[in-house]
């Protein structure tokens, strides 16, 4: 397995595709959405394009849906909530189908959609990712920032290395492998 970290979506290769790709936005898609997954949600669905997902949310009942969406930090018209985790309580997300648009972690989801797998990571779930990359063992992954607007996030580059290091500390306890031995690029040391 070798990771290669990317801090934006501008930065990934446009010639070739992983085997499994995250997407990272901390503040706030891939939080947003690890939160309507850990309140219930039936499913989550990214859209880039705002006119797409209203056209697929529409295939549901106000009842059996929630659009979540943003652009520039404000809540969308007409949408039922913003990108903020803390909107997505039980309540409102159990049992719904859940359809989000965001300025950056939607647009880096639909860089990566090409991938074999794609997952998408956060703090709050990195340690899922991990779980997910140690059972399934992909040749090739890319741990992609989704940055703001085409400019390099922090905590995008925090959760990557958060998930980079526990991968690293799990598989070690077992090998006793080198770090280097998963990285891909100099991106994911330096």
């Amino acid at each position: 397995m070798k990771l290669f970290v990317f801090h934006t979506p501008e930065l990934t290769p446009t010639d070739t595709v992983p085997d499994c790709a995250i997407a990272i936005d901390v503040l706030r898609a891939t939080t947003t959405i690890a939160s309507a997954l850990a309140n219930g949600a039936a499913t989550v669905r990214a859209f880039s394009n705002v006119e797409e997902l209203l056209k697929t949310s529409n295939q549901f009942s106000e009842n059996e849906r929630i659009r979540a969406g943003e652009r520039g930090g404000k809540q969308l018209e007409g949408f039922d909530l913003g990108n903020s985790p803390l909107e997505c309580t039980s309540e409102k997300v159990r049992n719904r189908h859940f359809f989000i648009s965001t300025t950056n972690g939607t647009r880096c989801l639909e860089r990566v959609k090409s991938a074999k797998t794609v997952l998408t990571a956060a703090l709050v779930n990195h340690q899922a990712a991990v779980n997910y990359l140690i059972q399934h063992q992909p040749e090739t992954v890319w741990l992609v920032g989704s940055g703001w607007e085409g400019s390099y996030a922090l905590e995008d580059t925090v959760c990557a290395g958060a998930i980079l290091h526990t991968l690293h500390a799990q598989l070690n306890q077992a090998t006793d492998a080198p770090l280097s031995r998963l990285i891909g690029n100099d991106e994911a040391v330096g």
